[in-house]
């Protein structure tokens, strides 16, 4: 599963706490929101062939905080029967 660490600290308010939503892709409907937190944890298995876009914003007047982007990385698998060679001398 995909697993996301958020820490906020906001200009030097290193102890205020937050009200965000985190989203993917810029889609208008929120992956999960914390109230009242500086960090938090999503844990979510995803299946994409493409790169993944988050934005944590704040929930009151959905201002972006932060964006990370999550990059694929392809894993070339061999297709077919294994080549068996033989050699008679």
């Amino acid at each position: 599963p995909l697993v996301l660490v958020a820490q906020l600290n906001k200009s030097n308010q290193s102890t205020a706490k937050l009200n965000v939503c985190l989203y993917a892709n810029q889609t208008q409907q929120a992956l999960t929101c914390w109230q009242n937190v500086q960090q938090g944890v999503f844990k979510r298995e995803m299946k994409t062939n493409q790169n993944v876009d988050f934005e944590l914003r704040a929930e009151q007047n959905n201002e972006p905080l932060a964006t990370s982007q999550l990059k694929i990385a392809w894993v070339h698998k061999k297709k077919g029967k294994p080549r068996l060679s033989w050699r008679l001398f």
